[in-house]
């Protein structure tokens, strides 16, 4: 099925409708799997019956395009996008979405706000808007909690930057704190569990089942908020009754 025979399907069933929609959405493009993606001359094809669309139905009309596969670093927003630069570059308006690291600190501070631990898992993206006709709007960032996007005016948040905007010593600098987030994660795992099941936990026993030095687990104990030691090696959680409390075997 070609492009336009998809567009006259649709215009007719526009007209002859007594309440025609006021917007067209494709979501992604690529699934009309016209063409090559690749090529100009088969992507000019498809805008003009998109165009030709706007225009017989006097509606409006948007569609989804995904990034191209690999490093997007150093590319403005409208050359993200796979297949032939021809798609970017004829929106009116393109609204280009970047996946947001957000380190584990900005998560818990919201969660801990909210009373909402779904805050820990919220996808986090970098808006970048792109209008032909009107002055573009600096790039923002902002939380999505299904079904919606929710502004974050924090500067701590705002200060994020996306992927396509990292060299590769952002990025490793991104990929260190990743790995000792999900390392205090184990940690942190390994020892509520022992904690748990025994009323106690001992280092030894964390090291065995995380794979972990004991210098590694002390430097979390020595950071974390949520565990104390005395000064005979007693360990437990902040607050917890001597009852539970354990000595640990250094």
């Amino acid at each position: 099925m070609s492009a336009k025979t998809i567009v006259d399907t649709i215009i007719r069933r526009h007209k002859a409708s007594a309440n025609p929609a006021d917007l067209y959405i494709f979501d992604p493009i690529y699934k009309l799997n016209l063409g090559d993606e690749n090529a100009a001359k088969d992507t000019n094809e498809l805008m003009r019956e998109f165009d030709r669309l706007c225009t017989q139905t006097g509606a409006n009309m948007a569609y989804a395009h995904h990034h191209a596969k690999g490093s997007q670093f150093g590319k403005r927003a409208l050359d993200r996008g796979s297949g032939s630069g021809v798609i970017g570059r004829d929106a009116d308006a393109a609204i280009d979405l970047d996946f947001l690291w957000v380190p584990e600190k900005i998560r818990r501070e919201k969660a801990a706000y909210y009373k909402d631990d779904s805050w820990m898992k919220a996808t986090a993206l970098r808006v970048e808007m792109t209008l032909r006709n009107f002055e573009s709007k600096p790039p923002f960032n902002v939380w999505f909690r299904y079904p919606k996007h929710e502004y974050d005016g924090s500067k701590e948040f705002q200060a994020l930057r996306g992927e396509a905007e990292k060299d590769n010593f952002a990025r490793a600098a991104d990929g260190k704190q990743k790995k000792k987030e999900e390392t205090d994660s184990r940690i942190k795992e390994a020892l509520e569990a022992a904690i748990e099941a025994d009323g106690f936990a001992q280092i030894g026993d964390i090291e065995s089942s995380t794979g972990l030095s004991r210098k590694r687990i002390r430097q979390y104990l020595d950071t974390s908020e949520g565990y104390e030691k005395d000064k005979n090696g007693k360990i437990s959680r902040v607050g917890l009754s001597g009852k539970s409390q354990s000595q640990v075997d250094d």
